[in-house]
């Protein structure tokens, strides 16, 4: 669900509290107070949503109320509403169930105590869902589709025609309002929605995974109302929609990004509203968001919980102690997503991003507790602080916490705890007598762990065409090609892909569970083509998963990297060209249009895409530049690399690499998106792609630009680049090898940058 909340100036564990000093959190300041509403909605009425219940929110509500509690929010400054949460490990109990009285009562109060300066999270999780909107004229520019986005209290009941409206359901618009208040007392107001909308009810979902929506109809709502909605926001629309006046003070949802203006430092906001405003919504109003069993790991996990996936990763964020802003935090839920592939959800936000979120510190090196248990040692990090399998930790005491007694290696990863051994390293070897039983141990993170395991789950069912696919798989492990990273594990085992057979078809379904067979952005397949050859079906399965593990695992490799670029020495401006053709009367779909000449150089009309987290939506010619320049002192090597939502990997600078000299002029890279190929006559895929810089700052002079565009040969062959740390690390990812996993550098001098946006074909493309 978003709720469409537009700023004034548009809308009118064990051992942590033992070593709480080095929490990766900075402090608020003396005289701001950080104030909270905690809201999640768990145990629907059965009459109200069937069998659609939700088993995460009073899990994501226990998270927040922890990982708030480590940010330096007091017990008495926050407000938790949520039914179940005795069922959780939660460090206290609810305030009051989540009904929609209590919620309002929950945001008058805080409004009453907010003073300048302080900060108030407003945090649901639930579901949402739509109304029509009856009365347009309560926002001076109405929406478009007619619809409210409402957010679904505990206490929801059904449409009630007297009112025009679901009843205790609570809209965006109250939302809005109730926002306005709070920032009217010149206080930040953080918004977090993990709940959503989707405009599609055709999606076929894997176990574990549930979308946090309520369709309408289930409420009752009747379709004329939708369509009376629709013709009253139509008729008052004025003729430039996009002018919205200053005086504007209601909330609205839409699908762009013009609001998330705030007020500049030292300005005073339109209408009078002093305080900011940041909003984080787990999905796009047309997009479902999603409650999975996470950490995401493989096999069995005690520490697995259902948990809202914006939630889970805004957690492990601000956790991490790489995060200061709530950029920051933005850029590393973004890579949370990332492991869900190309269908799924794209997380929006809003707001002054470059403000600190609460509790923020600068961004740093993580710390936290261990403590060794004869050869192990067990470590108060996991996954919820991005740690994965193959991390390296170095362990000092509390006295001298970077004065490294010995290193260890994660072999196993829960949600908040971790299980090492000893690794020999720089001198030190893997004695456990040095490390002592009776003191809490620091252990500061090295390198995350990068899990490369591609896991394929197998088709269910005894149909011919299932044994038939299963016999291939289990030809393609019994050969597997080189560097095979795949791994093929039981229908009902978690899996990266899982595999259906229908229509003669064998389907790839993601991890996030959606499965469409129609439609342009339906599932990718391999046709089945005979069934009595499984050498041969094998060879047509194992590229397809071969592609799409290579893509994934590059994916892996650049979220664990975090940190600025080259020390942040590389400045990157990115423009937006939206291209207004029209197909012929004759063409073969609604984006069967040749493009026009692309220009290499940034034309005038181009939009300038002020955020870096921004997603936008992109068709058939829109152009997308980069201007990157070098504002450091050391040349910096550059490759930029396409990831479709097909999961194929192009190079998009030179072949001989791309080098970036200090203070030279800048560089530009332009990019033209396809949703239909003209040559061929077929669509191009759709859902979500990824853009890749892969920098590395110089030491010296070198004849050879560091170039990683052999990643995206079709051949695959290694280059001297290989030879360096980055370059092993991608290497290991994408032509496989002996390991199943890796660690990736924490600080250095090469990242990779990464952006996003989705790929859609324009309405009425089948």
């Amino acid at each position: 669900m978003k709720i469409g909340i537009v700023p004034a100036i548009t809308l009118g564990g064990a051992f942590g509290l033992a070593l709480c000093v080095l929490c990766a959190f900075g402090s608020a300041p003396a005289n701001a107070r950080q104030m909270a509403l905690i809201v999640g909605v768990s145990n629907y009425p059965v009459e109200m949503v069937g069998d659609l219940q939700l088993a995460g929110p009073k899990y994501d509500a226990a998270l927040m109320i922890d990982t708030l509690n480590r940010a330096g929010f007091k017990p008495a400054d926050m407000i938790v509403l949520a039914d179940g949460l005795e069922e959780t490990d939660a460090a206290r109990k609810a305030d009051g169930m989540p009904t929609k009285g209590a919620i309002m009562s929950a945001l008058k109060s805080l409004a009453e105590k907010a003073e300048s300066g302080d900060t108030v999270l407003v945090y649901l999780s639930g579901h949402g869902s739509q109304q029509p909107d009856s009365d347009p004229g309560k926002r001076p520019v109405p929406k478009p589709d007619g619809l409210d986005e409402i957010f679904l209290p505990l206490d929801i009941g059904p449409w009630q025609d007297a009112v025009q409206a679901v009843q205790n359901a609570l809209p965006d618009y109250e939302l809005g309002q109730a926002v306005n208040a709070l920032r009217a007392k010149g206080a930040l107001v953080w918004v977090v929605i993990d709940a959503c909308h989707s405009g599609t009810m055709t999606r076929s979902v894997a176990p574990g995974t549930m979308v946090k929506q309520v369709p309408p109809s289930r409420l009752g709502v009747p379709q004329a109302a939708f369509d009376h909605a629709k013709a009253q926001a139509v008729a008052k629309m004025p003729l430039n929609a996009n002018v919205l006046p200053a005086s504007q003070n209601a909330a609205i949802s839409s699908r762009s990004w013009v609001f998330g203006q705030t007020n500049q430092p030292g300005t005073r906001a339109v209408g009078g509203l002093e305080g900011g405003y940041v909003a984080f919504f787990a999905a796009y109003p047309d997009q479902a968001a999603q409650q999975e069993n996470l950490p995401k790991s493989f096999g069995p996990n005690p520490d697995k919980r259902p948990h809202g996936v914006l939630t889970f990763y805004l957690a492990q964020a601000m956790r991490s102690g790489h995060a200061a802003t709530f950029k920051d935090l933005a850029h590393q839920i973004l890579a949370g997503y990332g492991q869900f592939g190309a269908e799924a959800p794209t997380p929006m936000f809003e707001g002054d991003l470059t403000r600190s979120f609460p509790g923020a510190g600068a961004p740093g090196l993580i710390r936290f507790a261990a403590r060794r248990e004869g050869d192990q040692v067990k470590l108060d990090i996991g996954a919820l602080d991005g740690v994965n399998i193959g991390a390296l930790v170095g362990l000092g005491t509390a006295d001298a916490p970077d004065d490294f007694k010995g290193y260890a290696r994660a072999t196993h990863v829960g949600a908040a705890q971790s299980v090492a051994v000893l690794e020999a390293r720089d001198g030190i070897g893997t004695d456990a007598a040095a490390l002592p039983t009776d003191a809490v141990l620091v252990a500061r993170v090295l390198e995350k762990g990068v899990n490369l395991t591609f896991r394929v789950g197998r088709p269910s069912g005894d149909t011919l065409e299932a044994r038939a696919v299963n016999l291939a798989l289990d030809a393609m492990m019994a050969k597997p090609a080189a560097g095979n990273m795949l791994e093929v594990v039981a229908a009902e085992q978690p899996a990266d892909v899982l595999l259906r057979v229908a229509d003669d078809r064998i389907w790839l379904v993601p991890d996030s569970g959606t499965f469409e067979k129609n439609g342009r952005s339906h599932t990718r397949y391999v046709e089945i083509g005979g069934l009595s050859d499984p050498d041969g079906l094998r060879k047509r399965i194992e590229p397809a998963l071969q592609a799409q593990a290579k893509a994934q695992n590059l994916l892996r490799v650049a979220d664990a990297m975090p940190g600025e670029t080259g020390a942040g020495k590389l400045e990157i401006e990115r423009y937006l060209l939206r291209d207004r053709g029209i197909a012929e009367a004759n063409a073969r779909a609604p984006d069967d249009r040749a493009c026009a000449p692309a220009s290499r150089t940034i034309p005038a009309s181009a939009e300038r895409l002020e955020s870096d987290v921004a997603t936008p939506d992109l068709g058939q010619c829109d152009m997308i530049y980069f201007k990157i320049g070098n504002i450091g002192d050391k040349p910096i090597d550059l490759t930029p690399l396409y990831l479709d939502a097909g999961g194929t990997i192009s190079n998009f600078g030179p072949e001989s690499g791309l080098r970036l000299e200090p203070k030279a002029k800048p560089e530009t890279v332009a990019i033209r998106i396809k949703s239909f190929n003209t040559d061929t006559g077929q669509p191009e895929p759709a859902g979500q792609e990824r853009f890749l810089f892969i920098a590395v700052e110089v030491d010296g002079r070198h004849a050879f630009a560091a170039n990683f565009a052999h990643l995206a040969q079709p051949s695959l062959t290694r280059s001297a680049v290989s030879a360096t740390p980055l370059g092993a690390y991608l290497d290991a990812a994408v032509f496989g090898g002996a390991t199943r996993a890796i660690s990736a550098p924490i600080t250095g001098n090469s990242q990779i940058i990464s952006y996003r946006w989705t790929v859609k074909p324009p309405a009425g493309a089948l």
